[in-house]
């Protein structure tokens, strides 16, 4: 099939597939690998048992709990998800 300009150009490799490539090899790689782009945060024990020791403080205070749900920008400055 003859492609026009074009259509060579859409039909090329472009960064975000080979983006794409990439962050689905680490999936087969034997290697530990911490992804740190991309779109999905990097999977760090350290960081993961902080967020859950801070998501169980959460859970046990309602107003907190709830602010962290629904308030982006909170408008007391005591109040930290951190």
């Amino acid at each position: 099939m003859q492609l026009s300009e074009f259509g060579k150009k859409i039909t090329q490799k472009s960064g975000i597939l080979e983006l794409m490539e990439d962050i689905s090899s680490v999936f087969t790689s034997d290697d530990k690998i911490y992804m740190l782009g991309g779109g999905n945060p990097a999977q760090i024990p350290e960081v993961n048992a902080l967020w859950k020791t801070r998501m169980l403080e959460l859970i046990k205070d309602n107003t907190d709990f709830s602010n962290s749900l629904t308030m982006y920008d909170s408008a007391n400055p005591n109040f930290s998800l951190i």
